[in-house]
């Protein structure tokens, strides 16, 4: 399981951490072993992940989490279901309609390079198709 926490203290052979509800948990120091520190920079959520400055399963987790659960996109029902690692596209299922699929968003990513538009399907597919006709 991965939670965000933020170490207030190490003292007496424990751990002190801080939800971001704002709640107390405390590791017993010979546990400490289980948390991960991560980078700042893997803490804000990154259309592509190749520019994590750590790039560990715990830091993969916590972007796509950021990315998908922004309070930006809660507010406007958007959400970041896309994201990259490099050429790759990782996407998340959010088990509703988000109606990101119209021909205007399609046409958003014509002829564009990979990377310049957000993460996203259509990004992947132009990439595909202008990578096939060149050869």
């Amino acid at each position: 399981k991965v939670i965000d926490a933020i170490v207030e203290s190490v003292e007496n052979g424990v751990v002190r951490l801080t939800l971001p509800d704002g709640t107390t948990q405390t590791v017993p120091i010979q546990d400490s072993w289980r948390l991960k520190k991560m980078h700042p920079t893997s803490t804000i959520g990154v259309p592509d992940m190749i520019s994590l400055t750590d790039l560990t399963e715990a830091s993969v987790f916590r972007n796509l989490r950021v990315r998908y659960l922004s309070e930006s996109n809660l507010t406007t029902s958007r959400t970041s279901i896309y994201t990259y690692i490099g050429p790759f596209l990782v996407a998340i299922n959010p088990y509703r309609d988000l109606q990101l699929y119209g021909k205007d968003t399609l046409l958003h990513y014509v002829n564009k390079p990979l990377g310049s538009c957000p993460p996203h399907i259509f990004a992947i597919a132009d990439s595909a198709y202008l990578a096939m006709r060149r050869t």
